[in-house]
């Protein structure tokens, strides 16, 4: 293993130490990298969904010992994996992929740097009395949508899912990344599934980046599920996927200018 490779380990963890804090899987950060490693795009989605498989699965175990995960994450569930298999049987052109990524990508972002105007205790009432008559109803639709959007980009769909929940009052923010979690655990399987119904995904960096990952997400769980505050969690997460937004877009434009 060089340096180079030594380098990707280290990133990978780290990657996976976040994601997992904010209860992601990381998949929308191994596609950027995997895509500046120069991977074969269509192997991408395959490889960055299986990595998410394992990361949400570490992560969950820790999300489920502290009992935040619960009933609400139901309908999340029902109509999104479906929705996200179909997504994953879309073929899409690398340049279509690529502005699809970046689009993801600095949305949630921005989303994570969105200012709170709802104190606890209306959350709490919100949570009580708008749940169980629309909000959950209100789920649906955009349950499937991030579901199928997911399976196309190659995502688990939390980055999308866990903004949407929280800034609706649904759930508290560790919670949502609880709901996040499994919703990705989930989704990121039955993704997985339509992807390789197109192209496999690449053995050798999943035998290389494995191990980090699991790493990463058991100690970002454990450390967000016990100690972190809500609020730097999502500063530090939001900031990590603006700059991974960033980084894609230069490496596009210096492809072009090289060309």
């Amino acid at each position: 293993m060089d340096m180079s490779d030594i380098i990707w380990v280290l990133i990978f963890f780290i990657t996976a130490f976040f994601y997992s804090a904010s209860g992601l899987g990381g998949a929308s950060a191994y596609l950027a990298y995997f895509s500046i490693m120069k991977v074969d795009y269509t192997h991408i989605p395959a490889t960055a969904l299986f990595l998410s498989v394992i990361s949400t699965f570490t992560s969950t175990i820790n999300w489920m010992r502290e009992k935040y995960l619960n009933k609400n994450t139901i309908p999340f569930l029902i109509v999104s994996v479906p929705s996200a298999f179909l997504g994953g049987k879309i073929k899409l052109s690398e340049q279509t992929f690529n502005i699809l990524l970046i689009i993801t990508l600095l949305v949630v972002g921005v989303l994570m740097f969105k200012p709170e105007n709802k104190n606890k205790e209306n959350r709490k009432i919100q949570q009580e009395n708008a749940i169980i008559k629309r909000k959950i109803i209100l789920a649906l639709p955009i349950s499937a949508s991030i579901g199928f959007v997911s399976g196309i980009i190659g995502i688990g769909g939390g980055v999308f899912l866990i903004p949407v929940i929280y800034a609706m009052g649904i759930m508290d923010y560790k919670y949502a990344s609880a709901t996040g979690t499994i919703f990705i655990f989930l989704n990121s399987i039955s993704g997985f599934f339509g992807q390789i119904t197109k192209q496999p995904p690449d053995i050798k960096l999943i035998l290389k980046f494995s191990v980090p990952v699991i790493l990463g997400a058991f100690s970002g769980s454990f450390l967000s599920s016990k100690k972190f505050s809500e609020r730097l969690v999502k500063k530090i997460f939001g900031g990590v996927v603006i700059s991974l937004a960033l980084i894609k877009s230069a490496q596009i434009l210096i492809e072009k200018i090289a060309k």
